[in-house]
């Protein structure tokens, strides 16, 4: 039965309820630049009614919760699309490194390089027996050399680069998954009691927002509160426990592992394609690599045409000595063969090449044709062959793989007319060492003596003379000349341009895919925020709204007060 007892409870339970109720406002407007916390807002109930005879009296009120206003499925595509921005925004900050490195567009590199080192060969045809021009042809061709190893050293830090990167992040990731757990287990058994762990859920989206940007993953989130989180298929997240990801070197390349309960690794690493992870190992694995072998195959194109045309001239005099710059791993093995390990052996084709011998004066002494036969021709068999023409001699060092060819005595020798390249592939009489960007070099026979540059032809005859300028002519004519690159047919400039531009493109389109990512998940923020996001103005109007419910439940309770007091006072 209803009585004023009743009455005063009723007051006492709204003062409580709305005093809640103001607390909770208070706590969102705390919390209006807090990253990640949803506003919250009391759910009143009315308690259970009394039975009187003119039928049930209400109670008064009660709070049955602090809601945490959320929206899972806003929530869920927003993690998805951070994973996608992640990506992009990886791939798009190691473009701008690459951007840096090439450097065109803000200074001299590699296009300028090779510019110069042409005009160098078209100023030694004019004059091929000026030093002015021929040591600054060697200054070029030395400088060209320093910038495509530069080049190939930037880039390969910058891989290295990437596999810090990678291995710090994937630390990061087990410390945020261990997090993760533990907030599981607080909310857990914060939970139990039937109330929402409001201010942990949020920390605890916030955690996972901040592992997906980093890491592929699926996410599920349980009814109890706890999230499951996986890899690639793997459980990361396990409830209350976690599974470590860790990094293995394999072949200077960095491999994401996943480990199970007992320590077994997994290879996971092609398996992560969003997220920065997996925008890192794509540039690593893909653009870097790809930008890398597209300078190395420039390289190789220039150093495997130069020295085809440079190997078949003769400088200012004829030589004592050589030995050849590239070694072979067997000299009894077929030099086109991949047991020679000749980097250039498969330049090789059937044909041969002359050499001509020379006494003190100049006078040719002697004579040979080498034959060469793809298929079977050793060192051993060029060396044989060579000793064979009189003037000269030739030997093999077996522990370097080399060979070297002398004139006997004070005796000279040249080379002519080699129709087979293999000079161009035993490094004999060439221009450049080496066979990629990262290991070009200028031949120190040329390089200490600029005399050496091969800018005459010899005769049919074994005669030449130190004005000729056929031999730079031709190196100078392999700037407009397509050649076999990359599986395509290209000038070398064009080449580096095409490498140059399709930096350009693909910057772009990581820009642009950033962009759009950027522009989705700042409108499914923004979509979140209008749901679960603090608004001052809605907030200072429950302020108002629950102060003034206050002001009355106090006027109800001062009331029941005054009441009392009357029946007290006829007693």
């Amino acid at each position: 039965m209803p009585n004023i007892q009743n009455i005063l409870e009723v007051g006492k339970r709204a003062l409580v309820s709305q005093q809640e109720a103001i607390n909770v406002t208070g706590h969102n407007i705390a919390n209006v630049n807090t990253p990640g916390f949803s506003r919250q807002r009391p759910v009143f109930v009315p308690t259970p009614s009394l039975d009187s005879p003119a039928g049930q009296v209400g109670t008064g009120v009660k709070t049955a919760m602090i809601e945490r206003v959320f929206d899972r499925f806003v929530a869920a595509q927003i993690s998805a699309q951070i994973q996608v921005k992640g990506k992009a925004e990886a791939k798009k900050d190691t473009l701008d490194q690459v951007d840096s490195i090439l450097n065109e567009a803000s200074g001299p590199g590699l296009n300028q390089a090779l510019s110069d080192f042409w005009n160098a060969w078209r100023d030694v045809t004019t004059d091929p027996f000026g030093p002015a021009e021929r040591s600054a042809l060697v200054a070029k061709t030395t400088i060209l050399t320093q910038t495509f190893r530069d080049l190939d050293s930037r880039l390969a830090t910058l891989q290295t680069d990437l596999n810090t990167l990678i291995s710090s992040k994937i630390q990061k990731v087990n410390l945020l998954a261990e997090q993760i757990a533990g907030l599981n287990l607080t909310i857990k058994q914060q939970e139990v009691g039937g109330q929402p762990a409001n201010d942990l859920r949020d920390q605890q989206r916030v955690l996972v927002d901040e592992l997906a940007d980093l890491l592929p993953v699926q996410i599920f989130e349980q009814p109890d509160g706890q999230v499951i989180m996986q890899v690639a298929g793997h459980p990361l997240v396990d409830g209350l426990s976690t599974l470590q990801l860790t990094t293995s070197l394999v072949s200077g390349s960095l491999r994401v592992q996943w480990l199970d309960r007992a320590g077994t690794p997994a290879d996971i690493t092609d398996q992560l394609s969003q997220s920065k992870m997996g925008g890192w190992i794509a540039a690593r694995d893909t653009l870097l690599a790809d930008y890398r072998g597209r300078l190395n195959t420039l390289a190789a194109g220039l150093i495997e045409a130069v020295n085809r045309v440079h190997s078949n001239g003769i400088g200012l005099t004829p030589f004592s000595s050589l030995t050849s710059t590239y070694p072979v791993s067997s000299t009894s093995a077929a030099l086109s063969s991949t047991t020679a390990a000749l980097p250039f052996g498969g330049d090789i084709v059937d044909g041969s090449f002359k050499v001509f011998a020379y006494d003190k004066s100049g006078a040719v002494i002697g004579s040979g044709t080498v034959a060469i036969t793809k298929a079977t021709t050793s060192l051993a068999d060029v060396q044989t062959a060579l000793s064979a023409i009189p003037g000269i001699t030739a030997s093999i060092d077996t522990t370097q793989g080399t060979l070297t060819i002398s004139g006997v005595g004070s005796n000279t020798f040249a080379f002519a007319a080699d129709t087979s390249n293999v000079l161009m592939a035993l490094g004999l009489n060439t221009l450049f060492t080496g066979k990629e960007a990262r290991d070009i070099a200028v031949n120190p026979v040329v390089g200490q003596s600029p005399d050496r540059l091969a800018t005459a032809k010899v005769e049919a005859s074994g005669v030449f003379a130190k004005g000729d300028n056929r031999s730079a002519l031709a190196v100078t004519a392999l700037q407009r000349t397509s050649l076999p690159l990359g599986g395509t047919t290209s000038t070398l400039d064009d080449f580096y341009g095409a490498l140059v531009g399709q930096v350009g493109i693909d910057g772009q389109r990581a820009e642009r895919e950033l962009m759009q990512q950027q522009s989705l998940v700042e409108q499914l923020t923004n979509r979140r925020d209008t749901i679960s996001g603090v608004s001052l103005d809605e907030e200072m109007t429950n302020l108002i709204k629950f102060q003034h419910a206050y002001g009355a439940a106090a006027k109800l309770v001062s009331l029941v007060d005054e009441m009392l007091r009357t029946v007290i006072g006829m007693v």
